[in-house]
């Protein structure tokens, strides 16, 4: 699938790769680029925190930062896939204002709406 996603590799126009770093230091990463089946949204393909910053706000800031992208774009929002043997991490979307669109066997697709930029 990341073939088809990321025809250019790192350079696929559209798809963002960013360190989530703490003084100076990378504690996580984030990928986030056009949703394949809605263009009006931004898909949030890949966020991960290192284990031992997990709970230190991080994971939070890089959503925020991602939800600030999409309505830079002007989209309508965020999209992304949790599995559901990571109740943590579906517990911090939703925390963020995530909400399920739809539930298939091990998975939930989760959507945040933005508000247009001001």
């Amino acid at each position: 699938m990341e073939k088809d996603v990321l025809p250019q590799h790192e350079s696929t126009l559209g798809h963002e790769f960013r360190w989530i770093t703490s003084d100076s230091h990378r504690v996580g990463e984030v990928w986030y680029g056009p949703m394949i089946d809605d263009e009006t949204m931004l898909y949030l393909w890949d966020i991960r925190v290192g284990e031992n910053h997990r709970g230190e706000g991080f994971g939070g800031a890089a959503l925020g930062a991602v939800a600030k992208a999409a309505q830079d774009l002007q989209l309508k929002g965020v999209a992304l896939t949790v599995l559901a043997n990571n109740p943590n991490a579906r517990r911090l979307y939703e925390s963020k204002g995530y909400t399920v669109q739809s539930e298939e066997d091990d998975r939930a697709l989760m959507t945040l709406q933005v508000a247009p930029p001001t």
